[in-house]
């Protein structure tokens, strides 16, 4: 499966990207950027085919005390910039979510 999740919305896909980050080592722009490689792969092979608006949901869950949910968010979006995607970016600590 290409995305964790998909959901359709009307005139609207929106695909899903959960990662875990319990590491200062899990933070990298490489990483970062094989995740928007994907999704720009999908969008150049999408356009023409489905008229569709294709909106790209990350949610990145942060594990560890160590690690700054504003910097994680600051790496992301300048590898973001570089692509031209609709999406929408979370970064959550991993205690905020309800089990």
């Amino acid at each position: 499966m290409l995305f964790d999740g998909v959901a359709f919305d009307g005139n609207t896909v929106h695909t899903l990207e959960a990662k875990l980050i319990s590491s200062k080592a899990t933070i990298s722009k490489q990483r970062f950027k094989a995740i928007l490689e994907k999704s720009a792969q999908v969008q150049e092979q999408w356009e023409g085919v489905d008229a569709r608006k294709l909106v790209f949901h990350y949610y990145l869950i942060v594990d560890s005390d160590e690690i700054n949910l504003e910097q994680v968010r600051e790496i992301f979006e300048s590898v973001a910039k570089e692509y031209r995607l609709r999406s929408r970016l979370e970064v959550v600590k991993y205690s905020a979510l309800e089990v």
